[in-house]
């Protein structure tokens, strides 16, 4: 991950590396995946748009959520000082 000033690009799902998912004992105790990231990724989205659907959130609303988790106006100031 590149150098941060303070907070600016930092976001929500920052996290030091490396992040290690281990299932070794998942799978030793029978744990088996229904499927690959390449098969399972469009019907898991699929269904999180179609359940915001239910719930009202259309899909890329802004719901408030994440408001302060963006600083735009310090990544507008720190590229305007570098140009």
């Amino acid at each position: 991950m590149p150098s941060t000033v303070g907070t600016l690009g930092s976001t929500p799902w920052d996290a030091v590396s490396p992040i290690l998912l281990d299932l070794a004992a998942a799978t030793d105790l029978g744990y088996r995946p229904v499927g690959t990231y390449a098969t399972t990724v469009r019907p898991t989205v699929d269904w999180l748009v179609a359940e915001a659907g239910e719930r009202g959130v259309a899909a890329m609303q802004q719901t408030g959520f994440f408001e302060d988790s963006f600083d735009y106006d310090a990544e507008d100031r720190f590229l305007a000082a570098r140009s």
